[in-house]
């Protein structure tokens, strides 16, 4: 038990001197461990390092910070700036959040732009400059000229110019003649109601004749829109059931001698040529199902 107990205080007296030249003994008991640091492997020594510095508190926030997997976001400073909740609490402590310094702004200031709102990169200057908008005014004005100038040149390229007093001259007389015709066309259709109802009224008449040429003008409207003189309700099959035939002409009697006319005539025909045009006509249907061979 003595002995035990002095292996103990040698081991705690010597244990910062194990395995070097200022040991006092040479040789140790097999439960006193012996170690050189040349038989560290350098993984782990510069794991161990970076353990003991990782564990070091970093209260004045001198070293570079690691990642914050926290979702808080601060708007006034971008994330990399952004100080740990740990740091802030010892600043509370520690009394130096008490008084706020106000921050420096940037002695470059643009043109036109508020710096109080750099961060969300939103223009909030409402500066005007007379010269850029006088060149722009000048552009535009320019351009919608030259629009309406080449509006005008194809409207007026494949039209003679009338002048507005001829054009007024015309208008007035096409409505005169217009007017000379409905006058014409009124008086034969009063005429055909007064003779279909005697005992029609002067009123009623004149109501019936208005609504007659009303109508007739607008069919003639019709017509000279869509090309169409009369309609009908049948309808034109003219384009989707066209038939493909073919005429044949062919002889049934035979090309001989006639002891009558004396020469070679066609017996059915008397046609005196012997290539001549075949007098029975017959047409056949290009499209009909052929079933001779079913049969």
């Amino acid at each position: 038990m003595q002995e035990l107990r002095q292996e103990a205080e040698i081991r705690r007296k010597d244990k910062a001197f194990v395995g070097t030249t200022r040991a006092k003994t040479l040789n140790y008991t097999k439960n006193i461990p012996a170690f050189d640091t040349n038989h560290i492997p350098e993984r782990a020594a510069a794991i161990k390092s970076e353990i003991k510095l990782s564990i070091l508190p970093d209260i004045l926030g001198t070293k570079k910070p690691q990642w914050n997997p926290t979702v808080l976001l601060d708007r006034t400073k971008e994330y990399h700036q952004q100080a740990s909740t740990r740091q802030i609490h010892f600043e509370i402590r520690k009394g130096l959040r008490d008084e706020t310094t106000p921050k420096t702004q940037e002695k470059i200031i643009y043109e036109g732009v508020d710096t109080r709102n750099s961060f969300a990169g939103w223009n909030t200057s409402v500066e005007f400059s007379s010269l850029e908008h006088k060149k722009k005014h000048i552009q535009v004005n320019k351009e919608s000229r030259y629009h309406s100038t080449s509006k005008n040149r194809e409207i007026l390229k494949d039209k003679p110019y009338i002048k507005p007093y001829d054009r007024q001259v015309n208008i007035l007389d096409e409505s005169r003649e217009l007017k000379v015709k409905e006058k014409d066309i009124k008086s034969e259709f009063m005429q055909k109601v007064v003779h279909e109802n005697p005992d029609i009224s002067r009123e009623k008449a004149t109501a019936v004749v208005h609504k007659l040429v009303k109508d007739k003008k607008l069919k003639d409207g019709q017509e000279d829109f869509y090309g169409v003189k009369e309609e009908s309700f049948h309808p034109d099959t003219s384009m989707t059931m066209k038939k493909n035939r073919v005429k044949k002409y062919k002889h049934d009697g035979v090309f001989q001698y006639s002891e009558t006319l004396k020469k070679e005539i066609w017996s059915c025909c008397m046609a005196e040529d012997k290539k001549a045009q075949g007098c029975v006509v017959s047409f056949k249907d290009l499209d009909k199902w052929q079933i001779l061979s079913f049969l």
